[in-house]
C-alpha cells in the first residue's frame, strides 16, 4: 500500500532534527514554549508563546486546541510547524 511510505506519524522535528535547532535559534528571546503531545491539552492554556509541532495524523486535534487557545488568550503567539508529506 502507498500509505506505508507516507510518514503520518512523524513530526517535522523528528523528520529534520536540524529544524528544531534552527527554530530555537530564530525564536531566541521570545519565550517560546515547545509543546509536546502531552501538553496539547493543558500547557497551552496559560499566557505565553507556543510552538506546536504535531505529526500530520494529529493535525485536526491541534487545530481544535489552537482555536480554543486563540479564543481564550488572543495575545499569545502560536507557531505551527508541520512536515511536508511529499
Amino acid at each position: 500500500s502507498m500509505r506505508s511510505f507516507i510518514p503520518l506519524h512523524l513530526t517535522a522535528f523528528k523528520r529534520a532534527p536540524e529544524l528544531l535547532k534552527w527554530m530555537k535559534r530564530v525564536t531566541k528571546g521570545m519565550g517560546m514554549q515547545y509543546l509536546k503531545p502531552s501538553g496539547w491539552f493543558e500547557n497551552y492554556h496559560g499566557f505565553g508563546n507556543f510552538v506546536w509541532a504535531p505529526p500530520p495524523a494529529a493535525g485536526e486535534v491541534v487545530v481544535e486546541q489552537l482555536a480554543k487557545s486563540r479564543w481564550k488568550r488572543p495575545e499569545g503567539l502560536h507557531l505551527i510547524v508541520l512536515p511536508r508529506l511529499m
